[in-house]
Parts: C-alpha cells; structure tokens; sequence
C-alpha cells in the first residue's frame, strides 16, 4: 500500500495515478486523506533528484518541501544550497539554519548558504567583473573605465537593474534578499552597469579640469561667478558619489550582518561583548546609528520623476526604535538574543552616515563599561571577521585596519601613561634637587601623564618652575 511508503515512492504512486487520469481528489477520498496532502506529496517530484534522495531518506522533513519547491522553481540550485546549508553547514559553524528558518525565509537561507549557482546573481552584491560575458561595447567602456580609475570596477547591481530585471522575469525576492537569475540577463545588465559608471566618470574628469589650475587653458574663461558655480557643481556631484557609495557599502554591509550575526554562539566572547553595553537602554540610539542604513526591509523606496527609484531612510527616532524592539523581539534562543543585540551593535560601529545629509545623521556614540570595556572594539572586529563573508570583509578592511591602529596607539599611549605615573611617583619630595636637564624630563612626564587638567600636574608645574627660578638665581 501507499501508506507504508517513504515519501517519495508515495508521490510517485500518486503520479501515477494521476497519469492513469485519477483527480487528485479521487487520490484523497480512495486513500482516505487530504487533498492538501496529495500536493505536498507531489512537490516532491518537482524538487532535484538529489534532494528527492535526501527526503526519501529522511533527511529532510516534509514541512520543508513547500518551501524548496518555491527555491526550486527560480533555480534548482538554490533549492539544494538552503538544504546544504541546514544539513551540511561549514565546519564549526554552530549557528547553522534549521528548518524553521527555511520555512519563515527560504531565500534568505540559500543567500546565506553562499553556494549560489554559477548563473544566480545576488543584487546589491559586488561581483567580479570576470563573472560576465560582455558585448564588445562593453568592453570597450570597461578599458576606459579602467583607465579613468586606475584599478578594475566590479559590478554591482542596484534599485534601477532590479528594476530591469523584474521587468524581465529574471528578478525574485524582495529589498536585499533579492536575487538575479540568468546569465544573458545579467551579462546585459553589467554592460549597462559600465556604460552608466562611465558616463559618471567621464563627468567626473570633466568637472575636475574645469577646477584644476594646470588645465585652465583647456576651458573657456570664465568670470568668478561662474567659478562659484562650477565649485558648487563639483561639490555637490562629489557629495553624491560619496552618498552612492557609501549607501552601497551600508546595503552589503547591513545585509550580511544581518544574515550572520542576528544569530551567534554563546561564548566567553558573546557575554563580554553584551556584558560591556547597554544596548536596550540605547537601543533608538543605536539603530539610528546603524541598522536603518543597511538592514534589510528597514529601507523603503519612493518613485521619482524621472522614472528612477530613490531610497528612503527612517528618520524619526522613534520609528526605528519600534523596528529594533521588534527585531528583537523575534529571537527565540539564546544565540538569537545574543546575536541581534551584537548585530545592531557591530551596524553602529561600521554604517557609512555619508548615505544621507549629515542634518539626518546620528552622532551617538556607544558607550562601554565595566571590566571588559577595553577589549570592547577588538572583540567585536574579531567576531565580525570570523563570521561575515569574505565579500564584506573586503570592504571592510580599511575600516578594520583603521580600527586596529587606533587600538594599537591607545595602548600605547596607556603604557606610555603608566610608565610617566610611575617616574614620577614621589617627584614632589625630588624636584628640590634636581638639574635644569631632569626638570625637562619632569615636564615631559607630566604632560604625558595628564592631557587635561589636574591638580597634581598643577602642583608639580609649580615646583618645576619655583626650582627653575631658583637654578636661574644660583648660576647669576
């Protein structure tokens, strides 16, 4: 009988009722269950052979093939990279995806697998520009491009190529959980890609010979108010590259944060991290600072007049508030807990606030406490550069690097600090005897050792002075 079946068989037996011209209603009634039931049996058959194998050996649950077949039917491969990514997840990753995060988002967890198919596009994403096959125009652009930045572009593909390629059929998802399906479609829209950073740039080169003294010749002379002008021009057009830019940064940034750090494990790490921050108490604060530039679902879009898409931040503090509590609010474990907390925490810390007018930007900053406080900063790039993907770590690295460099001179600086504390420990009681030579190393001492005011650099100024007057009345 059919009842006593794995899985698969069964939806086989009920294919081939089907094809014997039995309704799947007559398969219910004659088998005595629900209609409902016949279909989910025969998704099966529309799933890959190799995930059929899985579910037939009860590897895969049956909840889980509603939402493979949805996978499946934009690419198969995607279907196979969600189930990877629940059963066979990297090596010592322990926040693998369960079946219940494929149920509730399974594109997200065949992004996050980043096993995609060679022809399945992540948008928003960088990608090598050796990836695509371009039209011999393309690469023409592509060489003066080249040119024009010193360094080879990568394809990115924003607002307006999803655009296309919905209009097209070759787009699936929504915001950043968006995916572009098909060689042909994206190899066009890479071209497009160049041709219009070109054109930007050859705007760009324009602008700035106009501005450059050494190149004055090469323009008609103007008159001062046209100078005025054509600086305001540049400036502007150098606020909105850097805006174009940093709202990419933040777009690839914050989705995978998202996706890799909304969930960690619990470790000695974790609890320092949280132990060291308030982030409920600062929880508006933070994700003003952060996850409203990048998270996915939190951008909006408005259509302008020229048939081109705008992004639309949160603004009101209190908005992105509810978005956070509502976030977390959707943890259902501990390494979800913690992870959210961390994941609004690490978008604070690396957000690019060029992406909107600097009268809409944060300035909060996070503040820090208790024993692990100064580890703070070095613990939290540790834990990103473990978890994140290499493609955001790549755009990363300047900030990491920077961050890094800072830690290192603040240590230094402390050390320095301590050194100075302790030479001079009991100074007071020596300044009377000392040479001019020693009084200068003195003050050098107190300045390292205090920035700001202090009574007791006040006081051992004082006796460096008084013991320099009387060196001065001694040798007159």
């Amino acid at each position: 009988m059919l009842r006593a079946l794995d899985p698969l068989a069964r939806a086989r037996g009920y294919q081939r009722l089907l094809g014997a011209g039995v309704t799947v209603k007559g398969i219910a009634e004659r088998l005595q269950t629900t209609q409902a039931r016949v279909k989910e049996q025969l998704r099966i058959l529309k799933l890959p052979e190799l995930l059929q194998d899985r579910i037939a050996a009860g590897e895969v649950p049956l909840r889980a093939v509603k939402p493979l077949e949805a996978l499946a039917r934009i690419h198969p491969g995607l279907a196979v990279a969600a189930v990877s990514e629940v059963l066979d997840p990297v090596e010592g990753d322990d926040d693998a995806y369960s079946w219940g995060n494929l149920e509730r988002s399974p594109l997200a967890v065949a992004i996050r697998a980043g096993k995609l198919p060679g022809d399945v596009y992540e948008a928003h994403a960088a990608h090598s520009i050796d990836r695509f096959e371009l039209s011999e125009q393309a690469r023409k652009d592509l060489a003066e491009l080249q040119e024009l930045l010193g360094g080879v572009p990568v394809v990115r593909f924003g607002a307006e190529e999803v655009e296309q390629a919905r209009a097209l059929g070759a787009a699936h998802g929504e915001h950043w959980e968006t995916l572009i399906v098909g060689d042909e479609v994206a190899n066009q829209l890479a071209g497009d890609c160049i041709a219009r950073c070109l054109k930007t740039q050859r705007a760009n080169e324009r602008q700035q010979r106009k501005l450059d003294p050494e190149h004055a010749g090469d323009e008609r002379p103007s008159s001062g108010q046209q100078d005025r002008e054509d600086a305001r021009r540049a400036e502007r057009e150098a606020e909105r590259a850097a805006r174009e830019q940093a709202t990419a940064f933040n777009c690839e940034l914050g989705r995978a944060i998202y996706s890799t750090l909304s969930r960690v494990k619990v470790d000695e790490r974790t609890l320092k991290l949280l132990a060291s921050v308030d982030v409920c108490g600062e929880l508006g604060e933070l994700a003003m600072r952060g996850a409203r530039y990048g998270f996915p679902g939190w951008i909006g879009e408005s259509a302008q007049r020229n048939g081109k898409t705008k992004l639309v931040y949160i603004d009101q503090r209190s908005d992105v508030e509810r978005r956070a509590r509502e976030y977390l609010a959707g943890a259902s474990t501990a390494g979800e807990i913690g992870g959210r907390q961390i994941a609004l925490v690490a978008m604070a810390a690396f957000a690019d606030q060029n992406a909107v007018a600097a009268s809409n930007r944060s300035w909060h900053r996070l503040k820090r406490s208790g024993p692990w406080a100064d580890e703070f900063d070095r613990l939290l790039d540790e834990l990103v550069c473990d978890k994140l993907p290499d493609a955001a770590l790549a755009i990363l690295e300047p900030e990491l690097a920077q961050r890094k460099q800072d830690r290192e001179r603040l240590t230094a600086e402390r050390r320095e600090r301590g050194q100075a504390l302790e030479r001079l420990d009991g100074a007071e009681a020596r300044i009377g005897g000392l040479t001019a030579d020693e009084l200068v190393e003195v003050e050098r001492d107190v300045d390292v050792a205090w920035s700001g005011w202090d009574p007791r650099r006040s006081e051992l100024r004082r006796l460096v002075v008084a013991r320099r007057d009387e060196l001065g009345g001694e040798t007159g």
